[in-house]
């Protein structure tokens, strides 16, 4: 491995063994990072994952060849230089995979320009972007160069999304129809209930009713008791979808059972059971909730800079044994975040869905263990 930092930009140059048709040159890839754990904690654990990716963790063969892949990472916190002029940089670099950016708030940049102009596929090959390629207006940039398709887009997910696609897609599968949900107080929980809704909605389903708590714990049971009546009187409730901390969690299960109910809970995070007595891994029985196949039955598993890493060690790991090809023609791969699938623009994760049963996690369904 070797590193170099020249103006704020970071380059590393990885050796890899991995088995593919052919290798001419070495793979580029430029990633546009959040790497101030000040500003986000996101970028550093994902950028751990590409560059722990190694030949240890690969199937090697007497026909494989080694590949160098450059991966050089821009730091998008580094405030001696603006996003837009990374942006341009990174394209002016004409990588074979760009990825990012990774910040909200730098996505939104994109967003404004009246239109994101981009080389063509013979200079950049792959544009991986955590965001919603819907919201931008993507273009070629204006040369007489420019004879050629666009680079092939894909968007996905370092957040909470894959993880709500995965727990409403479960519950839709076990037959809910009408649901509720519980989120908190804020505008992340807003957010959160209007893509909760939307999803639900575009494959059949009913939200009767949402509530959304705040800091006082002591409020908590009067609002799961207003949200059951009024999801009874819209009509038959059958099931609960949550987002909630730890204590939160432990709350729901101990007053659906005092209200004598008994709808299945769905959480979009894990609960931690670990370091818990008996008497609190009761208060979690039944939750059922997304599980990364790497962290089933080994980690807390809600750890979500892990997961952060797992996704960055996979995107590697896809670039170098060029899948995104296999994916477009309907074939899946295997990695320590999820089985990864192809849906359009889309680069999606399929999550094992895991219960809290007593002491013990069960695992109700692994893309992982089902192939």
């Amino acid at each position: 491995m070797r590193s170099s930092l020249n103006g704020g930009i970071l380059s590393v140059a990885l050796l890899l063994s991995f088995s593919v048709h052919s290798c001419p040159e070495p793979i580029s890839v430029v990633a546009l990072l959040p790497l101030n754990s000040e500003v986000s904690s996101f970028g550093t654990p994902f950028l751990d994952g590409m560059l722990s990716a190694s030949v240890d963790d690969l199937d090697v063969t007497a026909t494989d060849v080694s590949c160098e892949v450059d991966i050089t990472y821009l730091d998008t916190t580094d405030e001696s230089v603006s996003f837009v002029t990374q942006w341009y940089s990174a394209l002016e670099m004409e990588p074979d995979y760009l990825i990012g950016p990774l910040l909200k708030h730098n996505q939104q940049q994109l967003i404004d320009m009246d239109r994101v102009e981009l080389p063509t596929r013979e200079s950049i090959g792959y544009w991986l972007y955590p965001g919603e390629f819907s919201k931008l207006t993507v273009s070629k940039l204006n040369s007489r160069k420019q004879d050629g398709s666009l680079p092939q887009l894909y968007q996905f997910s370092i957040g909470n999304n894959e993880k709500i696609r995965n727990v409403l897609s479960y519950g839709w599968e076990q037959g809910l129809h009408n649901i509720s949900i519980i989120l908190p107080n804020s505008e992340f929980g807003s957010g959160m209930a209007e893509e909760m809704r939307e999803l639900w909605e575009e494959m059949g389903g009913v939200v009767l009713a949402e509530s959304h708590y705040g800091e006082r714990y002591s409020n908590f049971g009067k609002l799961v008791e207003d949200l059951l009546k009024v999801s009874d009187a819209e009509g038959a409730l059958d099931g609960l979808f949550i987002f909630a901390d730890e204590a939160h969690l432990q709350m729901i299960v101990p007053l659906l059972n005092y209200y004598g109910r008994s709808e299945p809970v769905f959480s979009v995070s894990a609960p931690l059971a670990d370091g818990l007595s008996e008497s609190e891994r009761l208060d979690l029985n039944s939750i059922i909730y997304p599980q990364q196949p790497s962290l089933v039955g080994e980690y807390r598993v809600d750890d979500l800079l892990l997961q952060i890493e797992n996704i960055g060690f996979d995107m590697v790991n896809l670039i170098r044994e060029e899948k995104f090809g296999e994916l477009q023609q309907g074939e899946f791969y295997q990695g320590r975040a999820g089985e990864y699938v192809v849906e359009g623009e889309r680069l999606e994760r399929e999550l094992c869905m895991v219960q809290q049963q007593r002491s013990k996690r069960v695992v109700l369904q692994c893309p992982s263990l089902e192939r």
